[in-house]
């Protein structure tokens, strides 16, 4: 099954899938959205605000480069113990990239900023 980036909560076809699948017991699918994440009057989703958050972080480091919302994407994501973690970048060229954690059981957002270091080929054995 392949669910469309907004999930269940907001796709109709997404929620069609999910509430035949979860009828013959075969899945059981986390909310991609929190209990008040509206945003303009739509659910907003994990990975947009994932998205809204490192725009909002990265807009003031593009050094005078043109930068919007669409320089933004979700490289990863994933539901992790409990809450969702999105690994993301943008089209700045400064070896950057975040993750951004939701912590369920406390309603809470981490933002953790990581530079490249290194990119090291490393033989076979």
């Amino acid at each position: 099954m392949a669910l469309c980036r907004y999930g269940p909560e907001i796709c109709a076809a997404c929620r069609e899938e999910v509430k035949r699948m979860q009828e013959e017991e075969k899945l059981e699918v986390p909310q991609t959205t929190g209990p008040d994440w509206v945003r303009d009057g739509i659910r907003e989703s994990f990975p947009d605000k994932a998205r809204r958050i490192v725009f909002n972080h990265a807009k003031w480091n593009t050094g005078g480069m043109p930068f919007s919302p669409v320089d933004v994407y979700v490289v990863w994501f994933c539901y992790i113990l409990g809450g969702w973690k999105a690994l993301v970048s943008t089209t700045i060229p400064d070896d950057t990239y975040y993750e951004v954690t939701y912590n369920k059981e406390k309603d809470e957002i981490y933002l953790d900023t990581y530079v490249k270091a290194d990119n090291v080929k490393i033989a076979e054995h």
